[in-house]
């Protein structure tokens, strides 16, 4: 879980401050709300797979500000 970053102004360089997520492994129970005259099938929560972001590279802007 990111909980702050850290800025290097000389490189440039952005990272995030991680700790360990306290409700990893936790069952959590969500309400689902429904407007009058939706369909009245059964509400489930769909398994997601865990995808790894890969950072996008920025070239550097040579112009002069």
């Amino acid at each position: 879980m990111i909980v702050g970053y850290s800025f290097n102004l000389q490189t440039n360089d952005l990272v995030p401050q991680k700790i360990p997520n306290p409700g990893t492994g936790s069952e959590h129970r969500f309400t689902a709300w429904r407007l009058q005259g939706s369909p009245t099938d059964p509400v489930a929560m769909r398994q997601t797979q865990q995808q790894q972001i890969e950072p996008i590279e920025v070239e550097d802007d040579e112009t002069e500000a």
